[in-house]
């Protein structure tokens, strides 16, 4: 058994968060919910062995609960389908955590690897070219583990 993320995205408009995207395991347009032990270990403490493989310059994060201040909409996908270690990070957070843990091992050259960087549409579907510096702010990335 594996263990998954799911993700929704949130924009605030009128300074009340909406929920924009839901991703899930099965969203195969999006990476953002990719099986990704690594990551899974460093922006939540989940699956922690896969850290020891790789040395990558991230702090390991806690889950941090969902927000207080979670839509509606980001609510009610958490209730339909459960989850344990949910947490949140700001969406340019989110896009350093996301592309430092995307590695891909070529052969011969284990524990090595390069790092892709990838844009927030990738893994979000929120196109960095629509976003103007402040609107960074203005988006966040909760997930949780099922």
């Amino acid at each position: 058994m594996g263990t998954d993320i799911t993700i929704c995205t949130e924009k605030k408009v009128d300074g009340k968060w909406v929920m924009i995207e839901r991703i899930h395991s099965y969203s195969r347009d999006m990476h953002g919910a990719d099986r990704n032990y690594m990551r899974f270990s460093h922006i939540a403490n989940i699956r922690g062995y896969e850290r020891e493989k790789y040395n990558i310059d991230l702090p390991t994060l806690e889950a941090r609960g969902l927000p207080s201040d979670l839509s509606d909409s980001g609510k009610l996908f958490f209730e339909e389908l459960g989850g344990i270690c949910p947490s949140y990070m700001s969406l340019k957070e989110a896009c350093e955590f996301w592309n430092k843990t995307e590695i891909y091992i070529q052969p011969n050259t284990f524990p090595h690897g390069f790092i892709n960087t990838y844009p927030p549409e990738y893994y979000f579907g929120i196109y960095e070219e629509d976003l103007e510096n402040e609107e960074w702010n203005d988006y966040r990335v909760v997930f949780w583990f099922n």
